[in-house]
């Protein structure tokens, strides 16, 4: 090292770190092959961390490999349902959208299988098996487009959904 303070000066800051490295003789232990049947062993990669360095961020999903054994299917799917207009029915009709008809309005009695209160409802025509469907206070009115074969236009349809079956699947888009 330098003894003066004009070679201190002189001397860069990285210089003045020692970092031990290993030298081509010391013993550097090798991982152990892993074995397929040692159930301790774990070859699943590690966790992808985030911007923050959370490890427990999911990896993306890989793009689909360009070429595939033939005994290998792998199909991709989506959504039959899409979703274009949503309102949850607070109770009154005071401030609807276009789509919902003040026609609807109903009553519907205590129900004792999901034992919701009587209150004021909607009668909602659909195309579905049901010609109509109850919607009660905190459930949604959807216009949406359901896709049952591609070689055919969507459906548009009005439907009702549970509060929590739908926000268990959908969730807002952001609107820019």
């Amino acid at each position: 090292m330098a003894d003066s303070e004009e070679e201190l000066a002189s001397i860069s800051p990285l210089d003045q770190l020692t970092i031990p490295r290993p030298k081509p003789d010391d013993d550097i232990p090798t991982p152990p092959d892993p074995d397929d049947d040692d159930p301790n062993y774990d070859d699943d990669p590690d966790p992808v961390p985030d911007d923050h360095g959370n490890p427990n961020r999911v990896p993306d999903v890989p793009e689909r490999p360009a070429a595939l054994a033939d005994d290998v299917i792998v199909e991709r799917y989506q959504s039959r349902i899409h979703i274009v207009d949503a309102w949850k029915y607070p109770g009154s009709l005071v401030k609807r959208p276009d789509f919902v008809d003040p026609g609807w309005a109903s009553w519907a009695e205590y129900d004792d299988k999901t034992k919701r209160p009587a209150g004021p409802a909607l009668r909602v025509p659909t195309s579905g098996p049901q010609t109509e469907k109850m919607c009660r206070k905190g459930d949604y009115v959807v216009r949406q487009l359901v896709t049952i074969d591609h070689s055919q236009p969507a459906d548009a349809q009005v439907d009702v959904w549970t509060e929590a079956e739908f926000e268990r699947l959908f969730i807002p888009a952001k609107i820019q």
